[in-house]
């Protein structure tokens, strides 16, 4: 058997302080390598701290194919929740470049690639390229995920570490409308099936 769940979904605690101390050795114990958030740091210097918003598009090896759509319905859906020309960090596996045209379209996208020469004078390895774009995407003043993608959820967490300026869970894959009181029912539900989702109470009980 493989264990799949989240941690915040794992255990449960009779003494509530026991349950805050636990929520606070993943935070301040659990880290990425320090070259991780320098690399980043090169990046999101270069967009501005919330001063851009994210995406993580996940296309190739998700088994979870109904979540699979063209860039045209992501823009779609996202488009309320966005500034008119904000720029987009996009982190995905998708390989055909011209995919995201739709996007470009309407909004600056920043990549890999360009990750690549702001964080030139850095020593990371590849092996940490994913983690770091995880890592950028914290940076945005709004991050969409890709639905069952335990990458994004990740991401959600450390959005809510960071105290980024809007912690709620979005996915590019659901219409958002731009009325808070609409797209908060698209908010995840957490129970012991959707071991994807991450449970706000990691960061929030800690603020």
């Amino acid at each position: 058997y493989r264990y799949l769940g989240q941690i915040a979904n794992s255990v449960l605690f009779a003494d509530k302080q026991r349950e805050i101390q636990f929520k606070a050795f993943w935070r301040d114990h659990i880290h990425y390598p320090r070259v991780v958030f320098e690399a980043a740091a090169k990046m999101i210097a270069k967009m501005g701290l919330f001063a851009y918003s994210a995406v993580h598009i996940r296309r190739n090896d998700l088994q979870y194919k109904e979540v699979f759509q063209n860039a045209q319905k992501t823009v779609q859906n996202i488009e309320a929740l966005l500034y008119p020309g904000e720029p987009l960090y996009l982190a995905t596996d998708e390989t055909n470049d011209g995919f995201f045209d739709a996007i470009r379209q309407k909004h600056k996208v920043y990549q890999w690639k360009d990750v690549v020469n702001e964080a030139k004078d850095v020593p990371y390895s590849d092996k940490v390229i994913n983690i770091l774009e995880q890592t950028i995407c914290a940076g945005g003043r709004r991050f969409f995920g890709t639905q069952k993608s335990t990458f994004t959820s990740y991401i959600f967490r450390m959005r809510g570490y960071i105290g980024a300026p809007d912690t709620n869970q979005y996915w590019h894959n659901i219409r958002y409308t731009g009325l808070e009181d609409v797209d908060r029912f698209a908010q995840p539900k957490i129970t012991g099936h959707n071991y994807m989702a991450e449970d706000p109470t990691m960061w929030e009980d800690l603020r």
